[in-house]
């Protein structure tokens, strides 16, 4: 009878444990996923880039494609209008910074904050686009500290592509 006692609780405590591993590994595994989906969105947004510029566009205009095509992944909404990211993205495609259309991860406010960046290699006869998000943290600060996670990796991708508007654009 005495054994019976001290075994009373054991199964709840158990069950809690194991509660609170899989609620972790959930949350681990939803971060990861939405790290991987920011770097699809990054890589979208480079070749949309690169497109923009073997077409011929100008620099300010690639710009203003590689920031439509990564909505999905540049944070919440800026915008003075309430609209949907479509409204959005036709928007400032048109009228650049002058619409209105603004995202967390375009203008960062603090030093830390995570940034979307577009650089590459826009002459030649081959081009470089090159879209990263610095600062963005896989998992928040505090599970950073719990997994001991110094230097998280940015979603960042790079694509080549052949420039045609040599072709095309000829004087």
């Amino acid at each position: 009878m005495g054994k019976k006692r001290f075994c009373r609780g054991v199964s709840l405590v158990e069950s809690m444990f194991a509660i609170c591993i899989m609620c972790l590994l959930f949350f681990a595994l939803l971060q990861i996923w939405y790290w991987c989906n920011s770097r699809l969105f990054c890589r979208y947004g480079a070749y949309y880039a690169a497109k923009a510029k073997s077409t011929g566009f100008n620099n300010h205009m690639v710009l203003r494609a590689a920031r439509v095509a990564s909505i999905p992944a540049s944070g919440r909404s800026r915008s003075t209008h309430r609209r949907d990211s479509i409204d959005d993205a036709k928007a400032y495609m048109v009228h650049g910074d002058g619409s209105g259309v603004s995202y967390q991860y375009w203008h960062p406010t603090n030093a830390g904050d995570p940034e979307l960046q577009v650089s590459g290699k826009f002459d030649g006869p081959e081009l470089h686009a090159r879209v990263k998000i610095r600062f963005m943290t896989m998992l928040s600060s505090s599970f950073n500290k719990i997994f001991g996670i110094t230097d998280p990796p940015d979603p960042q991708a790079v694509v080549k592509m052949y420039n045609y508007s040599d072709t095309y654009l000829e004087d």
